[in-house]
């Protein structure tokens, strides 16, 4: 729940995923966990602040790798895209 009320927060630009990244961490979640951190990177980097996503993404980059998450690690890849792109 906490992920996708921070989803469509995001919309607003209010978003905040530290409730859902909480839980999931709590959880031993990394799944969930690397996907949440990979949302909120996405939505950083869409309203122009992709300074504040990178850090987030070399732990997703490593959940990812670690479960072999093929799909997943290209969108990490396009988001660093993005984030180049931008800067």
């Amino acid at each position: 729940m906490a992920r996708f009320r921070a989803k469509l927060a995001g919309v607003s630009g209010e978003q905040d995923f530290s409730s859902a990244i909480a839980v999931f961490r709590e959880r031993s979640a990394p799944f969930w966990l690397a996907v949440t951190l990979l949302e909120q990177a996405e939505l950083l980097v869409s309203l122009g602040r992709a300074a504040e996503a990178g850090p987030g993404l070399s732990e997703v980059r490593q959940i990812f790798e670690r479960l072999e998450a093929r799909p997943w690690l290209d969108r990490v890849s396009a988001i660093r895209t993005a984030e180049t792109i931008s800067a």
